[in-house]
């Protein structure tokens, strides 16, 4: 027997999530991303990219607790792997059938249960309309999809009525509905403040502090990669990842964001991050719950500017831009940069400075245009930053590298310049390369 038979269905949802904080936190952390919202207009759930997971209370009600652990884990997953962007142009049933599949390999594997009538592999595998789909762990939805479309569109050539009654005949269908905010579903609307009830106004006829009076407040846009190597770098501090994540994540990452997004996830891989129980999350007053609030530790970067002969001026303009970039997107980075040829030319504490203090503190003090060599630049870090947490190395890569063995932080080379070195030259650490400027010879 349930142990939330007594609750509503919202209930047993929010006393789910809560569970889960303790047995799966990676699950934990994505699924506390998630606004509950009850509806009769689906038959089961669904879930948009804002976040909104609508669920049918009847439906709710006649899932174990522990297949609603596995509800919550699937509809999640499609947000953090932004299905609701990446399934946009498809055959709708058939992109649906192949995002399940993945999504439910994955949580499957991890230890979830399921309801009964959804697409289940087994083994990690599973065979759709005549094809074997082995190691679904490892795939995207997008390898499975296009076996398939390619199937089914050469044996009905393309006719999307054909391959709809197609699935059908097959018995297959995803059990919950993808809402997508293009148009094609249900728009992303204002919700309902839940502070409030939706009237604008506290008990003392004051204005609603949440809603500012309005009743209503927009549904804010979540980025979804973000909370995805943010749950990741959260439950490996636990020891508690899901086997195989990190290679999920990484995958998603090189093959759907640009390099900004690598290099995010590097830096926020690096900050700890941890639950408070000494004061609320935000989210708690609107959940009528306690919810410990997520908190990350402050730590130590170190950013090295190559500023080498072989360094245009366009490049160092670049290097300039994304130091900016990384002081305006993390506050819990405390970053120290430094400017280098073949020697140590210049230090520049950057804690808290927005954009305009990185172009007033390093854009005018640049110094160098002699050889290059990273030696002097680890040597440095050792005697003076030890502590340092995180190395990034803005360079064209024409630079001679210390021996492996004396460096102790992770490393991250972001590489510019289209006379750039070669890559598989650098012995250590991990590379990002900038996008080439195509205006240039």
């Amino acid at each position: 027997m349930s142990s939330f038979i007594n609750f509503t269905p919202e209930e047993r949802l929010v006393k789910a999530r809560v569970k889960l904080q303790k047995e799966k936190p990676f699950w934990s952390y994505l699924t506390m991303n998630l606004t509950f919202v009850e509806t009769k207009d689906l038959p089961t759930a669904g879930v948009d990219a804002y976040g909104n997971l609508y669920f049918n209370p009847e439906y709710i009600d006649t899932l174990s607790d522990e297949e609603i652990k596995g509800v919550l884990a699937h509809e999640v997953m499609h947000c953090a792997l932004e299905h609701l962007d990446r399934g946009k142009g498809k055959q709708p049933d058939l992109c649906n059938i192949s995002q399940d599949a993945v999504i439910n390999a994955i949580i499957l594997k991890d230890g979830f249960q399921l309801p009964k009538g959804v697409i289940l592999p087994t083994n990690n595998s599973i065979d759709l309309f005549g094809i074997r789909f082995k190691k679904l762990t490892e795939k995207t939805s997008e390898e499975v999809y296009d076996k398939l479309w390619r199937k089914l569109g050469k044996e009905y050539k393309r006719a999307m009525k054909q391959i709809e009654d197609a699935i059908k005949k097959e018995g297959l269908k995803g059990f919950d509905e993808h809402i997508y905010s293009d148009g094609k579903g249900k728009k992303n609307k204002e919700k309902k403040c839940e502070a409030c009830g939706g009237t604008g106004k506290t008990s003392d006829g004051k204005d609603c502090e949440r809603c500012n009076g309005k009743g209503k407040i927009k549904r804010k846009n979540i980025d979804w990669k973000k909370k995805l190597v943010d749950a990741c770098s959260h439950a490996r501090q636990q020891g508690h990842l899901p086997a195989g994540m990190e290679r999920i994540v990484g995958k998603l990452l090189e093959t759907y964001i640009d390099w900004r997004g690598l290099l995010y996830k590097y830096i926020t891989s690096q900050i700890p991050v941890d639950y408070n129980w000494g004061r609320p999350s935000k989210k708690s007053h609107s959940l009528g719950i306690y919810l410990p609030a997520v908190e990350k530790e402050t730590i130590d970067v170190m950013a090295w500017v190559d500023t080498s002969g072989s360094i245009s001026h366009k490049e160092l303009s670049e290097f300039i831009s994304e130091i900016s970039s990384i002081c305006r997107s993390f506050k819990n980075v405390e970053l120290t940069v430094g400017d280098c040829d073949c020697k140590v030319n210049g230090i520049y504490n950057l804690k808290n400075a927005n954009p305009y203090e990185v172009v007033d503190k390093i854009g005018k003090n640049l110094k160098g245009g002699g050889g290059t060599s990273h030696i002097p630049v680890f040597n440095w870090i050792k005697k003076h930053k030890p502590n340092a947490k995180f190395v990034i190395c803005f360079t064209d890569l024409w630079t001679d590298f210390p021996p492996v063995n004396t460096v102790k932080q992770p490393v991250l080379w972001v590489v510019a310049g289209n006379w750039r070195n070669d890559v598989n030259k650098v012995p250590f650490g991990k590379v990002i390369s900038l996008p080439k400027n195509s205006d240039d010879d």
